[in-house]
This record gives structure tokens, C-alpha cells and sequence, in this order.
């Protein structure tokens, strides 16, 4: 936390209109819990302010699209904070992706489990799953098509803390992510299986990123026999902090005046597919057909 003794030469205020109003402030970071999101990013907009606004951007995709549109219309950089597109495990994933280097894509599996922090304004899935839908969408060049999800409220909570959700996407890949506030023991894992290498990053191991050699063996007559286990590469990663390349992206995208690596776009998009996440919820687990794109 920032005091005087320590920083003694940066300004402390406790009212964030004092921020957005100081004309020698260019840009305001907006870390609050998300249902202030939207007021305070479009405040600092229409104050001439460049916006770096904490996932999700905002509550519903009409108050994100209303952000684009007044950062748009002012020229001013608008940047979400997905802080794991800036990691280097999620950089390797997507050129493993995009290269072909594990082949078709068949299928992704995420696990996000903590014991709590129990949060009051969104459920589970706002919470955890919003990271997954964010490297989703840097990673993959097509949304998904249909989603089923279920979910627990222990206790007669208000708001889901375990949930399961099931993404489909048009190329045939099918994507599970597992959320949890409830579980005694941290688990950050993500499995990509192709069909020539599967990619297995989890972030509590110190050899934390692997890629498999495996592939399906068929007979004379083509049928299926057995999965094969092949080479296994170890791929080292750096230690730089994820937030730190966000930040410093940021400040790069308002000197150059160019379009954030994560703009309003992705953020609106993965706002949809919380809004479409939350819809299947009271599906009951039932797939559910998405129009998200954009």
C-alpha cells in the first residue's frame, strides 16, 4: 500500500473524482469491484482520460459497449485487464495453437480451484471463469458455438461457487472449465490435447509447461487400437510478472497511439459469454446455442 513516508512524492485522495477530474492525470486504472467498473471507466472517459479497467470491463454487454463507443469517439485507448494474455505460459500456448504444432485441436481443459476469497458482487464464474474465457479468446480464432453449465450454491448462498461449464466451438474442439471457491487446495491447470502432441501448463509445478508426443494407433483396416505415448519436451518460462507487461503495454499503446493487445472488443466479447454463462445456468446443465460473436 502507498503511504507518504514511503512515496512522499506521489498525491493520496481517497475520492476517485479527484483522479479523474486533476487535468495533469492522462490515464486512470480502474481496480474496484465490478459493478463500479462501468460509471467510473465512462467518468474518466468523458474526462478525456485513457482507460486500463479490471476484467470483467463491465457488467453487462450494453454498459461495454457503451465504453467502446465514448473511447472511440474520443480517440482514447480503452484496454482490459486479461492480465494472462501477458504471461509467457499463455504466449507459448497460443503459438503451439496457432502454429499447428499439437495439430488439430480436440479438446481444452481448465481447472481453477481456490478456497475462497468469497466474493460479494459476481458469482464463480464472473470470478474464475472470466480469466479462461479471456485466453479462450486470445488464443482461438472462433467463439464457441453452444455452452452448458452447472453450478452449486452451498448454504443457500446467493451466488454459484463451484461450477462446470462445457463450451462448444465450431471446428469441433470442446472446451471444460472447472471453477471453485470451495476447494481446500490451490489447482491452476490447463490441458490442450491435439491430435500430435498434448500441452499439459500448471502453474503449482516447477517444471510447469509440457508438451506430449501422442497420437492414436489404428490397425491394417484403419479401426482405432490405442493412444501411443511419445517424446515429452520440457519448455522453460519466464518469470517476468504478467501485470507488469499489461501495464507497461498499456502506457506503449497511449505513446504510440495504437490498439491495445486486449481492447474493448475482447472485453465485450467476453462479457458475452459471462451473460451467456449466467443463461445457461438456469438452463440446469442443458446445452445451450450462443450468438455471441463481435
Amino acid at each position: 500500500m502507498l503511504s507518504p513516508r514511503a512515496h512522499p512524492g506521489v498525491e493520496l485522495t481517497t475520492h476517485c473524482g479527484d483522479v479523474i477530474a486533476a487535468p495533469h492525470i492522462d490515464a486512470v486504472v480502474v481496480a474496484t469491484p465490478v459493478q463500479s467498473h462501468f460509471e467510473l471507466a465512462l467518468a474518466a472517459l468523458r474526462a478525456g482520460k485513457h482507460v486500463f479497467v479490471e476484467k470483467p470491463m463491465a457488467r453487462t454487454s450494453d454498459q461495454a459497449l457503451s465504453l467502446i463507443e465514448e473511447s472511440e469517439r474520443r480517440r482514447l485507448i480503452l484496454m482490459v485487464d486479461h492480465t494472462y494474455v501477458f504471461s509467457s505460459a499463455i504466449t507459448r500456448i497460443a503459438e503451439a495453437v496457432r502454429s499447428g504444432e499439437l495439430g488439430d485441436l480436440q479438446s481444452w481443459d481448465s481447472t481453477r480451484l481456490n478456497l475462497g476469497l468469497v466474493r460479494s458482487d459476481v458469482n464463480v464464474v464472473w470470478d474464475l471463469a472470466a480469466h479462461d474465457f479471456g485466453i479462450l479468446d486470445y488464443v482461438l480464432p472462433d467463439q464457441p458455438s453452444a455452452m452448458a453449465v452447472t453450478g452449486m450454491r452451498p448454504g443457500g448462498s446467493d451466488a454459484e461457487h463451484l461450477a462446470y461449464l462445457t463450451l462448444h466451438f465450431p471446428a469441433g474442439l470442446l472446451a471444460h472449465i472447472t471453477v471453485s471457491w470451495i476447494s481446500p487446495v490451490k489447482v491452476r491447470r490447463t490441458l490442450i490435447a491435439g491430435s500430435r502432441r498434448t500441452l499439459v501448463y500448471d502453474d503449482q509445478l516447477a517444471e510447469a509447461m509440457t508438451i506430449h508426443e501422442c497420437g492414436l494407433e489404428r490397425d491394417g483396416e484403419g479401426r482405432s487400437v490405442r493412444y501411443r505415448r511419445g517424446h515429452v519436451d520440457t519448455l522453460p518460462l519466464d518469470v517476468v510478472e504478467p501485470l507488469s507487461r499489461a501495464v507497461d503495454h498499456f502506457a506503449d499503446c497511449i505513446s504510440r497511439s495504437e490498439r491495445p493487445m486486449v481492447d474493448g472488443a475482447a472485453g465485450l466479447r467476453v462479457v458475452r459469454l459471462l451473460e451467456a454463462a449466467d443463461r445457461a445456468l438456469s438452463c440446469g446443465g442443458v446445452i445451450t446455442r450462443l450468438g455471441v460473436g463481435g
